[in-house]
């Protein structure tokens, strides 16, 4: 199933929202830079499925998702099956998940192991298809 790159195209200003699900606070907060830096809004950081599944329901859907495999309080898959209802592009990023069983629950979706740069979460973005809103080189 392709995903449809109109919500993301569409986002004003920058390139989106983007969600990001990860425990460990040093690592969250240099995520929320990274994607920034990228044009993207961070329209929520969080540590725990739980966290996750509160703001999805409270109609938090983001335009991208960044998942840590491993939260505070378990996997998060649930996560990523509520994101994949609402065709959130998502990208996987731990340094546990193995690439095989992402892939073969969310074909869509792509894998940026840690430790990560800026660079390769902005190659992942571009291998999503949404690599026409990726700001310009200085």
């Amino acid at each position: 199933m392709a995903k449809d790159t109109k919500a993301i195209d569409d986002a004003a200003p920058g390139r989106g929202t983007v969600i990001i699900c990860e425990d460990e606070a040093m690592v969250a907060m240099d995520l929320e830079f990274i994607f920034q830096d990228l044009g993207f809004e961070v329209i929520g950081t969080y540590p725990s499925v739980k966290s996750a599944m509160k703001a999805i329901e409270h109609g938090n859907v983001p335009d991208l998702a960044l998942l840590d495999v491993r939260l505070t309080d378990g996997n998060v898959f649930p996560v990523a099956d509520a994101l994949a209802e609402h065709d959130v592009h998502m990208i996987f990023h731990s340094g546990h998940a193995g690439l095989e069983e992402v892939s073969k629950d969310y074909p869509d979706a792509l894998c940026c192991p840690k430790p990560t740069t800026e660079r390769k979460i902005e190659a992942t973005i571009a291998e999503l298809g949404i690599k026409e809103r990726l700001p310009d080189p200085l």
